[in-house]
């Protein structure tokens, strides 16, 4: 029995079963999807998300969003382009508390932060964002192709995108698949009932591919950074 691959397409996706769920590993691209028959409900999903400590008042989690915005700041590309207070920065999934835009706004940078399900008001840039953020979020994509679409359209021409997730490269190895399959069933970011999408580098460039983006590099371990096609 196969699937559809939600990332690229191809239709030789691989089953793996896990407890009582579902989830397709894909040999072309590399990502593996929990089965959407499986997912959780929008308002389960919600729910869920309402139980994460968040916020600026965790330590731990606040020098966790530093971390990635100093990564992402830092990377050479970003650096070259003149990245500075007056560049538009975007939130792409910022949560119940958008902690990661507040640090934004403390560091000078105008930001706003979009989420479906606690800020669905919030406007894109008219011109686009000069850095698009979206940590701890892919993961949570149902329709990884729309929403890499979606994320490449608050961006400006030639503008940036920094992804926080963690990667499958490393994980699963070089050995044969059914201990590829083994090391997924146990990897401890799996287990979170909302993360359903997982995504190799390869998984990612295809993806971003399709939505007018290319993946430039990484800017630590578990942060790629995307450029959108185009110049400003």
């Amino acid at each position: 029995m196969t699937n559809l691959c939600v990332f690229c397409g191809a239709d030789s996706s691989e089953r793996i079963e896990v407890d009582s769920y579902r989830y397709w590993a894909c040999p072309v691209c590399g990502g593996i999807a929990l089965d959407r028959a499986q997912c959780l409900s929008p308002d389960a999903e919600r729910d869920r998300y309402t139980l994460h400590e968040n916020t600026l008042a965790n330590e731990g989690y606040r020098r966790y969003l530093e971390g990635f915005l100093d990564a992402a700041l830092a990377f050479p590309d970003i650096k070259r382009a003149g990245a500075c207070s007056s560049w538009k920065l975007f939130d792409y999934g910022s949560g119940p508390e958008p902690a990661l835009v507040s640090l934004m706004r403390a560091r000078g940078f105008e930001a706003r932060g979009w989420d479906p399900y606690f800020a669905p008001e919030t406007e894109r840039f008219s011109d686009g964002a000069d850095l698009v953020t979206c940590l701890e979020v892919a993961e949570h994509f149902r329709d990884p192709v729309r929403d890499f679409a979606l994320l490449s359209e608050c961006a400006r021409s030639g503008g940036f995108l920094a992804v926080g997730t963690r990667l499958l490269d490393g994980l699963h190895g070089d050995g044969p698949a059914h201990a590829q399959h083994e090391a997924f069933a146990s990897w401890w970011y799996r287990q979170d009932r909302t993360h359903i999408s997982f995504y190799a580098i390869k998984t990612l460039s295809l993806v971003a591919e399709r939505a007018g983006l290319s993946v430039i590099g990484q800017a630590a371990p578990n942060v790629i950074i995307l450029r959108k096609v185009g110049a400003r």
